[in-house]
């Protein structure tokens, strides 16, 4: 398939953990899910996603980052 240069534009978004006061004593921030989106800039519609999770087990996961990323799982503290 020919396409033109430029047509097709790729979105990252990574989310970490974070802490709205900082990270607790001993942690550190750790990526949770790479997302990866293709748009047609043609028309702006998605043409492709895909998403890379982190291991969530090892997770010590806030309220805060429950809440933006919409984990929908029990908070750790």
């Amino acid at each position: 398939m020919d396409e033109a240069f430029e047509r097709f534009l790729n979105v990252v978004d990574v989310e970490a953990t974070c802490w709205a006061d900082g990270p607790p004593w001993g942690e550190s921030s750790e990526i949770i899910e790479i997302g990866i989106c293709v748009v047609d800039t043609r028309d702006w519609r998605r043409v492709e996603r895909r998403r890379i999770r982190g291991d969530d087990d090892a997770w010590n996961i806030g309220a805060l980052v429950v809440d933006l990323a919409r984990l929908g799982r029990p908070v750790t503290a």
